[in-house]
């Protein structure tokens, strides 16, 4: 980690930059809101050294997309919006390399502030692309990777961050002082690659590009968790769907193409899955969410009746592994567990919502030690007959990250780099989420306390910080290194956002 040399708030002040203060800030997903006493959005690392300066000891966030369920970015003091800083330089590196890790090849000089979209974009003009995406490209890159956002068969985008520019706080000579670090190695590197604003102001990123790639994909039925999990030897970047009340999975078995060449008449597919999937699916769900017949009819006889089966596709990644999921505003929980207990769970989450919907349902003899275990078998029995899911549970494979604390970071007691994880996510469009909380933050208990499940820190989450710390092995290397960075604790906020 260097310091770079700091060119001072007294010689180079720039405008306060400073907009209009108590207005209200809201997150995508409606589930936060709060009003800054200062909301800033600054256009250079001088007038983010210069907020630092004026608001020492101020508790301080940072803005991005506002694309996270938990309160990473609310404050009651001071919030810095990073939209103008959205640039993109490509640069060669001896960092970076191919998709599963580092070796040699381009990266990108990006902007926090950039969408992911436009990062997209700018790096298609050269050949280029991220390794890894997630279903929606809307999130500012920073936020995005420092919250650990995956997509399938591939590490999260956090892994992929080989440097980073910081604004933080220099204690030395007994008295705050704004710098900037850049952050290229060791521990440190492994700790902002996913340190949920915990360690300063990111102004920059240095990221892995891989060539353009195409992906080959198509869509097919199962039956099993095991059967879905087995096609991953061929096809190592499906996500498959537990699908609810039909109790049945489906697969989008994805692999990389062997040229990129478009083919299946990919663009009339990418056409059919917005207009059945993105919009007419999610139009249904939005209209009769409360129907739980009309939710089980959807998922056992019309549903099936909207997927085409068999048609196989080729087309650039960015289009074949993303969804306009963005378009519905929605509240999310995803939890990982290790790939050893990741069929186990499937069974817990199977036979947990199968009683919610209907309490005559028998769960397993697994499912009831799991729940007694935990001590949760009350709970368990209230929540018989009152909730009916209404909405695909996402499953993904995501290989283990050299990271301090994001979800696939090595786990206590794991060989380091060899324990890949599941991540199950569940979604709601129902308001409030009262029934959805009460039903999935059980099954989020139990599969804590029986796997040690961990929950994405960008997301809902009904875990006490106590309990989602005893997770993470290297957590007191990651509080060193933040309170070295952040000795005021200007920047903390674990607590407030692993509680509910």
């Amino acid at each position: 980690m260097s310091t770079l040399p700091y060119r001072g708030v007294a010689d180079r002040r720039e405008p306060d930059q400073s907009i209009a203060n108590k207005t209200t800030i809201k997150n995508f997903g409606g589930n936060v809101e709060f009003q800054p006493r200062h909301r800033y959005q600054p256009t250079s690392e001088t007038a983010v050294l210069n907020i630092l300066a004026k608001h020492r000891g101020e508790q301080i966030r940072v803005l991005g997309a506002g694309h996270s369920w938990t309160p990473l970015i609310a404050t009651d003091d001071v919030l810095v919006d990073m939209r103008h800083f959205d640039h993109v330089e490509v640069v060669e590196s001896v960092h970076a390399g191919d998709a599963d890790g580092p070796s040699g090849g381009p990266v990108v000089r990006v902007g926090a502030g950039c969408r992911i979209k436009d990062l997209l974009r700018a790096l298609d003009q050269h050949g280029l692309t991220l390794p890894s995406i997630g279903l929606i490209t809307e999130q500012s890159i920073a936020g995005a990777a420092v919250t650990g956002t995956h997509g399938s068969g591939r590490h999260c985008l956090s892994q992929y961050v080989v440097a980073a520019r910081i604004a933080c706080y220099d204690e030395r000579g007994g008295e705050l002082t704004p710098r900037i670090v850049e952050v290229s190695s060791g521990d440190e590197l492994r700790a902002v690659r996913c340190s949920l604003g915990r360690l300063g102001v990111i102004t920059e990123l240095t990221i892995q590009c891989v060539p353009r790639y195409y992906v080959e994909e198509r869509v097919v039925w199962g039956d099993t968790f095991e059967e879905m999990r087995s096609a991953e030897r061929d096809w190592p970047l499906q996500q498959f769907f537990l699908i609810p009340h039909a109790w049945r999975y489906i697969a989008q078995r994805r692999r990389v193409a062997e040229d990129n060449t478009r083919r299946g008449f990919a663009a009339a597919y990418h056409v059919y899955f917005i207009v059945a999937i993105d919009v007419c699916l999610h139009v249904l769900i939005k209209l009769f969410k409360r129907s739980a017949g009309f939710v089980r009819l959807l998922y056992r006889q019309i549903f099936p009746r909207f997927v085409i089966t068999g048609w196989g596709t080729t087309d650039r990644s960015d289009r074949q592994l993303t969804m306009k999921h963005h378009w519905f505003r929605h509240f999310e929980l995803e939890l990982f567990v290790q790939a050893g207990d990741a069929a186990k769970c499937s069974e817990l989450v199977t036979d947990m919502l199968m009683f919610a919907d209907d309490r005559a349902h028998e769960p397993s003899e697994s499912t009831r030690d799991a729940i007694e275990s935990a001590d949760l078998s009350d709970a368990f029995a209230g929540i018989g007959s009152t909730y009916s899911h209404h909405y695909p549970i996402c499953i993904r494979r995501v290989l283990a990250d050299d990271t301090l604390i994001a979800m696939t970071s090595r786990a206590a007691g794991a060989a380091e780099g060899t324990t890949d994880w599941y991540a199950f996510s569940f979604i709601t469009y129902r308001q409030p989420t009262d029934d959805f909380e009460a039903t999935i933050g059980l099954l989020a208990r139990v599969a804590a306390y029986q796997f040690g499940a961990r929950m994405h820190w960008g997301k809902w989450s009904p875990l006490s910080h106590e309990v989602a710390a005893a997770t993470y092995p290297e957590m007191q290397t990651f509080e060193a290194i933040c309170r070295r960075l952040d000795p005021e604790g200007s920047f903390s906020g674990l607590a407030r956002v692993a509680r509910s």
